[in-house]
C-alpha cells in the first residue's frame, strides 16, 4: 500500500518512483543518491555492500550516529548527510515561522543538538 501511495506522489511531482523488495537492497546502493528512512539497525547489514564508488547517503537517523551504513558510506569516500541536519533544518525553519526573525541560528542550534547527543 505505501509503495502505491509513493508512486501516486511521484506522479504529482513528476518523479520516477520505484520500488523494490529489501532483498534488493543492496543493490540499490549503487544509486547516485541512497535515502535511508529504516529503523535502526536495520541497514547494519548492507553496510558491508557499500559500492567502491559511493554516492550520496542522506541516513535520516541521528542516533545512534553513525550506523554502520553511513560509516562504511563514508569509509569509501561518500558524502553522509545524517538526520541531525534535517532535525536542525527542520527546527530553524520552526523558529523562524515562530518569532518571525530570519535567519535562524543554524551554527548555534546545529552546536545545540550535537551537544545533547553527546550528553546520551
Amino acid at each position: 500500500g505505501r509503495a502505491a501511495e509513493m508512486q501516486r506522489w511521484g506522479e504529482r511531482l513528476g518523479v520516477r518512483v520505484r520500488t523494490a523488495p529489501w532483498a534488493d537492497a543492496a543493490e540499490a546502493l549503487r544509486a547516485p543518491l541512497v535515502i535511508a528512512t529504516t529503523p535502526a539497525g536495520s541497514t547494519d547489514e548492507l553496510a558491508a555492500a557499500v559500492p567502491d564508488r559511493a554516492g550520496a547517503l542522506f541516513d535520516v537517523l541521528y542516533e545512534p550516529w553513525p550506523t554502520a551504513l553511513a560509516a562504511h558510506w563514508s569509509a569509501r569516500g561518500g558524502t553522509v548527510v545524517s538526520g541531525l541536519d534535517l532535525l536542525v533544518h527542520q527546527a530553524v525553519l520552526q523558529v523562524e515561522q515562530m518569532t518571525g526573525r530570519s535567519p535562524a541560528p543554524l551554527a548555534v542550534m546545529r552546536a545545540a543538538g550535537e551537544r545533547a547527543l553527546a550528553e546520551r
